[in-house]
């Protein structure tokens, strides 16, 4: 049975070939004859025109997610869809045709659909379901904002930033849905001053903020301006001590140890010339008053009352300066100066002195820690005796101390000029008549 199954395929094989071959053809030839309709379907975007027309009314439109594309079919020949894509078909709707539904914040606009194809004969057929295009409306609204200036980067060494304003035009009007205008709390332009050193001017784009400091998407408003000329001053800077000094006299028996500022300098910012007439800032006096003061003295002063015109503080946290006058107590103490510490001047070289006593007795009055740096055998001192005649003098003593910490009483030293006493004195009686202004005592002791 299997074999007479395919004996009979296999006869007149050639022949059955052909003749598939020929009824295929023959099907085609008859298929292009008849040109057959048939529809497909096609998506596009909506374009939307006279949106004017709704701004008219005061009111702004936004599209609905979902219906900016519209979906239809087209019935034509085999041949008409061969030659079409979605490039020759737009899909329009005419807001001037908008009807608002009764809630007042939607609407709906019809979309036209057309095909812009040339050559193309009246065999095509659109789909005539009715379809629109769904919006949303809100009310528009216009505001005006003072458009703030403000800086980025770091200028060049040497250099810091002075005014940064907006020179044209510093106001913008900000135009679109009330609800995102109502959002713009602020408008700032940044300008650039990375290693700036001169004066710079730049068009910036203005950036809207809301009250969080968030920045707002513009897609849809509409700016008066969509930049602005921003400036920057960019000043020279120095660095200059602050001075003062305490006035008044502190209670009796103390005195002013030390006297501290923070900061101790300032950096300055201005033109050339401006800080160039500038070398210190001084605080006046009366603001420092250590009158009767018997403990610590201090003081806040506002430094920027005392700039001169056209210079400004680098930075504005140094505007308060913090004054420590240190109040210490007052010691006296009497200290036995040898008299081989005393320098001579003025002594003629063929002359001969001699001290009457070999050490003076000083009261020397500072703070504590000062007198207590001090020992008998490092203080020094001076006389003078220039022009004196041969004899007993008693001459003032100089110490060699700081004046600055210390103060001592008028000290007068006995000497004898030349070789001989004079005539009817003796050395002793000597030492007696000036025991009064001498050291009586080579042992130090305490006032």
């Amino acid at each position: 049975m299997k074999n007479n199954i395919l004996k009979t395929l296999s006869n007149n094989l050639i022949y059955k070939i052909l003749a598939v071959m020929f009824a295929f053809t023959l099907w085609l030839i008859v298929y292009n004859m008849e040109d057959p309709t048939r529809t497909e379907t096609m998506t596009i975007s909506v374009s939307v025109i006279n949106k004017e027309s709704v701004e008219s009314l005061n009111k702004y439109f936004e599209v609905v997610e979902g219906t900016g594309k519209v979906t239809f079919s087209i019935t034509a020949p085999r041949s008409v869809h061969e030659k079409l894509d979605e490039t020759d078909f737009t899909a329009v709707a005419d807001m001037e045709y908008l009807t608002i539904n009764e809630d007042g914040v939607t609407g709906s606009v019809p979309i036209e659909i057309k095909c812009t194809a040339n050559n193309i004969d009246d065999s095509i057929k659109l789909s005539t379901t009715n379809r629109k295009l769904q919006v949303k409306l809100e009310d528009l609204m216009s505001k005006q904002f003072i458009i703030t200036a403000n800086a980025i980067g770091e200028v060049a060494d040497g250099h810091a930033l002075g005014t940064v304003t907006v020179t044209a035009p510093n106001v913008l009007k900000v135009s679109g849905p009330e609800s995102i205008v109502n959002k713009v709390a602020s408008v700032v332009a940044t300008i650039d001053v990375e290693d700036m050193s001169m004066n710079v001017t730049d068009s910036v784009l203005p950036v809207l903020y809301d009250s969080e400091g968030k920045e707002i998407d513009t897609t849809r408003l509409t700016l008066s301006n969509t930049t602005v000329n921003v400036s920057a001053n960019i000043l020279k800077t120095k660095e200059v001590p602050i001075s003062f000094k305490p006035n008044g006299n502190p209670a009796e028996g103390y005195a002013v140890k030390s006297v501290t500022s923070d900061p101790v300098t300032i950096q300055l910012k201005g033109s050339a010339s401006a800080l160039n007439a500038i070398s210190t800032i001084e605080i006046p006096p009366e603001l420092v008053s250590v009158q009767g003061a018997d403990s610590d003295v201090t003081a806040s002063i506002d430094i920027t009352e005392y700039l001169s015109y056209g210079v400004e503080l680098v930075n504005k946290e140094d505007a308060t300066v913090n004054i420590v006058i240190s109040i210490g107590k007052i010691r006296e103490k009497v200290f036995s100066v040898a008299t081989s510490n005393i320098m001579v001047t003025g002594l003629p070289t063929d002359e001969e002195i001699k001290f009457v006593h070999s050490s003076v007795a000083v009261t020397i009055s500072g703070l504590e820690e000062d007198i207590d740096a001090l020992a008998s055998e490092t203080i020094s001192g001076s006389i003078d005796v220039t022009g004196l005649p041969s004899g007993v003098h008693q001459l003032p003593l100089t110490l060699d101390i700081d004046g600055t910490k210390y103060t001592y009483s008028d000290v007068y030293v006995s000497v004898i000029i030349g070789n001989e006493p004079v005539e009817g004195t003796t050395t002793e009686e000597l030492a007696t008549e000036t025991s009064d202004v001498g050291a009586t005592s080579e042992a130090e002791s305490e006032a």
